[in-house]
């Protein structure tokens, strides 16, 4: 079984920014998209991350499978082999 992480339902989130309050190394409050994100799933003890859970006024944070993370949450992964390259 996969360890969890916390996700974010971005289309019921309303950017109140209790989650970023309480957790600021897991959230961030992303104004131009109008919701908040998970920018380090794993940047909190798992007891600060359910506050940040508990406090959301619409319950729109809750736990996932960290199966793929990086794959659906960073754009860019960047390519070290490149950059090994590159400076060298």
């Amino acid at each position: 079984m996969a360890p969890k992480i916390p996700a974010i339902d971005t289309e019921a989130c309303i950017a109140c920014g209790n989650c970023k309050a309480v957790c600021p190394e897991v959230f961030r409050l992303n104004e131009n998209l109008g919701h908040s994100e998970v920018i380090n799933p794993t940047g909190a003890p798992k007891d600060r991350i359910q506050e940040a859970i508990d406090q959301c006024p619409v319950q729109c944070i809750y736990w996932q499978e960290s199966t793929d993370w990086r794959k659906t949450h960073m754009p860019f992964l960047p390519n070290y082999d490149n950059l090994t390259r590159i400076f060298r």
